[in-house]
């Protein structure tokens, strides 16, 4: 995608650092405190809602319940209302985010995205 970023922003007291979108396994919020979690086991903790993430994200990127959003390349398995993630965890998908993620994810691996 033209102009894209290809990494997320992190701003933490007086620091300004990038976390490369492909390392990103998912991102949990709690309140208005954001993780990043990296495949190598990182988490990059900071002040901003999911709204302010979303800007810096690609199609990759999938809200599947309030408090996560999921890389769908990192993700080797979709069962009922859990996308399993290739470092053995799993995030869940709420009720009302469940359709449209599995419809999601199903375009995204045919690449109808």
């Amino acid at each position: 995608m033209e102009g894209q970023t290809r990494g997320i922003m992190v701003k933490k007291r007086n620091i300004i650092y990038k976390v490369d979108l492909h390392d990103v396994l998912y991102i949990s919020k709690n309140l208005r405190l954001s993780c990043i979690i990296t495949i190598s086991g990182e988490q990059h903790t900071f002040y901003a809602k999911f709204e302010e993430i979303q800007p810096f994200l690609n199609e990759s990127f999938l809200q599947c319940h309030k408090s996560y959003i999921v890389n769908l390349d990192r993700v080797i398995a979709l069962q009922a209302a859990w996308f399993w993630l290739e470092n053995g965890e799993n995030l869940p998908i709420s009720q009302k985010r469940r359709k449209k993620s599995r419809e999601y994810y199903q375009n995204y691996l045919r690449g109808n995205l």
